[in-house]
């Protein structure tokens, strides 16, 4: 199964770029966690990996690993139509990501038309020079189709080796069967070791959206194939530490059903696969007319001995900022996203 590699060689950006970079964390990106690229010929290609950049990033987390997830909306034409109105402010969303000082973030709502792939490569350039690292991204392999939404990881490779990659098909809920028919989204699971020695499983989801009876029944389905999804992934690459995050799309029923309820459904399933859901604080990670839910999470499996057992994870941006009181008119929502990032950290020990 082939799945796309993004990698690019180290190079040195203007400093105008840190300039806009630090000048665009105005737009909402404070929360606390608390050389040209040439163009890509060819898709489903692994490129060499690059020497690390010439300064070194600082190790800013000491004996931690931190990852992350946001859906990034329409990436990077901000919604379904390509309006200008909400487009992706690049420098902002680097900003953001690199204020989460996270090893690798997991994204959703990636397009993949040509700008978009330019803009992907022009993000990671962003990140380099913020962070002084070398970002790499992996993004599911579904067809190019206009208008498809898809998943990715971008890593920071001066700190992480990626060891495998896996697409899961059953994470997408899809009653055709395949990960990608029907314009579903896939997990994807990509495999690193950190510089730490800590090594998992990160798999990205975006499970389907909607309160009808189809999507409720899609996630569900989605849901159950925890039950075997371990056993799926050490089949490519015996690391029994799993983290799957990204939007989970729980946003309840038309039938009475509420997302704290579906909350609840997903934690049962959960238990019986071996695995637990993180708290999240402030409980709140999407904005929409005016309203707050609770639709992304990080899941863990209970292999993992590098998370305690009461560790909670963080959600960060606008959402974190104003615990949950929005202002509608945050930048933060017309030019990054309706939905705000969810990070934790991990002891960065391999204790298996």
């Amino acid at each position: 199964m082939a799945i796309e590699v993004v990698s690019r060689r180290a190079r040195m950006r203007p400093i105008v770029h840190v300039l806009v970079g630090l000048a665009s964390l105005a737009l909402g990106c404070s929360d606390p966690p608390a050389a040209s690229v040439p163009p890509r010929t060819a898709t489903s290609l692994v490129e060499p990996v690059a020497p690390a950049p010439a300064a070194a990033r600082p190790d800013t987390h000491p004996g931690q690993v931190r990852v992350a997830a946001l859906n990034v909306r329409w990436f990077p034409d901000g919604d379904a139509h390509g309006a200008d109105t909400h487009a992706t402010d690049l420098d902002a969303l680097a900003a953001a990501i690199a204020e989460l000082d996270v090893d690798a973030i997991g994204l959703e709502e990636l397009l993949r038309h040509e700008h978009a792939v330019a803009a992907l490569d022009t993000l990671r350039g962003r990140l380099d020079t913020l962070t002084h690292g070398r970002w790499e991204a992996v993004v599911d392999d579904c067809p190019d189709d206009e208008g498809r939404q898809h998943v990715g990881l971008l890593y920071d490779g001066s700190r992480a080796e990626r060891l495998a990659v896996h697409r899961v098909d059953a994470l997408a809920g899809n009653e055709r069967g395949g990960g990608c028919a029907g314009f579903m989204r896939p997990g994807l699971g990509v495999a690193l070791r950190f510089a730490s020695g800590f090594d998992a499983w990160l798999v990205v989801v975006h499970l389907d959206s909607g309160t009808d009876d189809r999507a409720v029944e899609r996630r569900a389905r989605a849901d159950a194939a925890f039950e075997g999804l371990t056993s799926e992934l050490a089949r490519t690459h015996g690391d029994r530490d799993v983290i799957v995050l990204g939007d989970f799309n729980t946003m309840g029923s038309d039938r009475g059903v509420s997302g704290l309820d579906e909350i609840g459904q997903l934690e049962h399933v959960l238990d019986g696969a071996g695995f637990r859901r993180l708290w999240l604080e402030p409980g709140c990670t999407e904005v929409s007319g005016g309203r707050v839910a609770m639709l992304d999470h990080i899941v863990v499996s209970s292999a993992t001995d590098e998370l305690a057992p009461s560790a909670r994870g963080a959600v960060g941006g606008p959402c974190g900022r104003s615990r949950c009181r929005i202002h509608r008119d945050d930048p933060w929502l017309a030019h990054v996203s309706d939905h705000c990032p969810v990070s934790v950290s991990f002891d960065g020990r391999d204790l298996d």
